[in-house]
């Protein structure tokens, strides 16, 4: 990949990051009810395991 190949703002870089597997969002886009509870449960899962030490993957 070159940054030419994110030229183009929206138009070119949302489809580019989808060919490679990505999710593109727009800021400020609607959440679902489903993502909502999804990321607090996810927050909440890692905050349990850093309270106990445990390794846990941000990403």
């Amino acid at each position: 990949m070159e940054p030419a190949d994110f030229s183009g703002g929206e138009a070119t870089v949302a489809p580019k990051l989808q060919s490679l597997g990505f999710e593109a969002a727009r800021i400020g886009e609607d959440w679902s009810q489903q993502k909502v509870d999804a990321t607090g449960a996810a927050y909440f899962e890692m905050l349990l395991l850093e309270a106990k030490q445990g390794k846990f993957n941000k990403s």
